[in-house]
């Protein structure tokens, strides 16, 4: 039931705007929702021991072969079908009785018996509530369903700055540099280089010692032995990438940033620091040269190691 109402929320977005704009309309949404859909009919009749009045239609006792029965499916719309006033709060031995949207009260003629079938409030209208003040909370916007499935995505919360971004896409150039042996690693070492910079060999000597540092302790972080060293000369500082393979088919990656001009006095980057998109291509080819040389490769293990030192990537990437 609560599946099939945030679906009927999601394929009317205008509904929940609404609610967020007057929280005063939780409750006739809840009931309206509880009115319109259901994954029941009906539940087991109940009778009456004494005759009763709700709104001015006679419920007879049980000696009178008239029974009252419980409808929890969508609510009627007929004209011909009276409704109940919305102050209705009978009740049989007790029992508080409430109907569900316009509060309808049907009548029916089944058998030569005559039913009044009410339309069952439930315990659900509390989640309900809570369900639709969850989703007014925590989403700006419902996304229609229907619309997504054709294609129409939602919009981005920044979007110029995300257009600014895209205008100023460009290439940059990747060099590999030597293969090196670095605290106990194989170290395939790269240049990525921003238009107007330049990645000397005094940077790579000191993007080196960073990663050595770093490689010192990584076999207690399960290290294979086999390192990538990214350093990159960007447009807006300076960055060293120190990416290793480790047990499991998992890597182990760390990310050393600064201002352009000295790599030496890089430090490690933020938690949560993960590749921009030029250190991600270099990375994307890396893990296919080692899984297919080193992982999936022929022949004697030095041998797919020389096949996967030799296998670099050099030219612009974007």
């Amino acid at each position: 039931m609560l599946a099939l109402r945030t679906l009927a929320l999601l394929r009317h977005p205008d509904q929940p705007a609404m609610i967020r704009e007057d929280p005063a309309r939780i409750t006739p949404t809840v009931e309206e929702l509880l009115r319109w859909l259901s994954i029941v009919e009906s539940l087991p009749p109940r009778v009456t021991t004494t005759d009763v009045e709700l709104a001015g239609h006679a419920i007879l006792a049980l000696v009178r072969s008239v029974r009252v029965a419980s409808f929890v499916g969508p609510g009627s719309g007929r004209a011909t079908r009276p409704k109940v006033p919305a102050d209705v709060l009978a009740g049989l031995d007790g029992q508080l009785l409430h109907s569900v949207g316009h509060r309808d009260a049907l009548l029916a003629q089944c058998a030569g018996e005559q039913h009044v079938v009410l339309v069952d409030h439930l315990r659900a209208a509390a989640v309900i509530a809570a369900c639709v003040l969850w989703e007014s909370m925590h989403y700006g916007r419902m996304t229609d369903l229907d619309e997504a499935r054709f294609g129409q995505s939602p919009v981005p919360g920044n979007p110029d700055a995300l257009r600014a971004l895209a205008d100023g896409y460009h290439a940059r150039t990747v060099r590999p540099l030597s293969s090196s042996e670095s605290a106990g690693h194989v170290v395939k070492s790269y240049a990525i280089e921003a238009p107007g910079r330049i990645v000397t060999d005094q940077d790579a000597r000191a993007a080196l010692r960073i990663a050595a540092d770093h490689l010192s302790s990584a076999y207690l972080r399960g290290s294979l032995g086999l390192a990538v060293l990214l350093v990159h000369a960007g447009g807006d500082g300076d960055y060293v990438l120190v990416h290793t393979w480790i047990e499991g088919y998992m890597s182990d990656l760390a990310i050393f940033t600064g201002p352009a001009g000295d790599i030496s006095q890089l430090r490690p980057g933020r938690s949560g620091l993960a590749p921009c998109v030029w250190e991600a291509a270099v990375l994307a080819h890396e893990r296919d040269a080692f899984s297919r040389h080193v992982l999936g490769g022929d022949g004697a293990l030095e041998e797919r190691l020389a096949m996967w030192r030799g296998d670099v990537l050099e030219g612009e990437v974007r």
